[in-house]
């Protein structure tokens, strides 16, 4: 093979590979979007049930203020700090 033709297919090669990369870089970032999205999403439905935690411990204790059952609240509680503690992990 000449020279010539060497060049040419080093070229090729280096085109098809650069072009290659920046596909994957592009999809590497549109999947990290993603991942973002969703975990934005997680992270906003475990906030959406710990509000009501909070309101269902809330009028519970108003409702039956001289009859509480205490497994009840420690129950209640429970999944509290269960899901303060889910909370504390945010998304980046």
């Amino acid at each position: 093979m000449s020279d010539n033709t060497l060049t040419i297919i080093g070229t090729l090669i280096t085109v098809i590979s650069s072009a290659f990369g920046f596909y994957q870089f592009y999809k590497s970032k549109q999947k990290d979007e993603i991942l973002t999205a969703q975990l934005w999403s997680i992270f906003h439905k475990i906030y959406i049930t710990f509000g009501s935690i909070q309101s269902s411990l809330s009028i519970y204790k108003q409702k039956h203020n001289e009859k509480i059952d205490h497994d009840m609240i420690y129950w209640l509680s429970r999944q509290e700090s269960y899901i303060q503690t889910s909370l504390c992990v945010t998304p980046m």
